[in-house]
């Protein structure tokens, strides 16, 4: 019963982070330890935040204790990883064989055959590894020399 609540009170407290009312998850297994500080979830996870949801096989959630509750740190979804990610001026569609996402910095790194959509503003950035800084505004894109990064823009012709 512990363990549901850190549950909760985790998922809870990373969705007042990104100002959403209710999160629902599911997956096969759940697994979660108070002295690990982890909360692990395997087999078809779904994480659903009001209008953002991910998919992937695997979520590994870091927690750590901030003004005397334990906030998550580190989120680590992998395996055909699937993020979407709503802002009040933004949409994103994210994929990956692997997303980390710090809460905390803002930051989300995307590593493996790496694809970021900007719906919005119709931009795709391909690559091994792209990195994007919310706060900072900032995106690094790393390729490789079989796969070198691809930036892919739209423009409107039409004055």
């Amino acid at each position: 019963m512990r363990f549901i609540l850190l549950l909760i009170v985790a998922l809870c407290s990373f969705a007042a982070q990104l100002n959403k009312e209710n999160i629902k998850v599911q997956a096969t297994s759940f697994y979660a330890s108070d002295a690990k500080n982890i909360i692990k979830l395997d087999g078809n996870v779904k994480l659903d935040m009001g209008d953002d949801y991910l998919t992937a096989k695997k979520l590994l959630i870091k927690l750590k204790v901030i003004n005397n509750r334990k906030t998550p740190v580190k989120f680590e979804a992998t395996g055909g990883v699937k993020l979407n990610i709503k802002t009040k001026s933004k949409e994103f569609l994210c994929q990956g064989d692997k997303i980390l996402f710090k809460p905390i910095d803002d930051v989300y790194v995307i590593t493996g055959d790496g694809f970021v959509h900007d719906i919005t503003e119709q931009k795709e950035l391909h690559g091994e590894k792209i990195i994007i800084d919310v706060v900072k505004g900032e995106a690094t894109i790393v390729g490789t020399k079989n796969k070198p990064v691809k930036f892919i823009m739209k423009f409107d012709t039409k004055k």
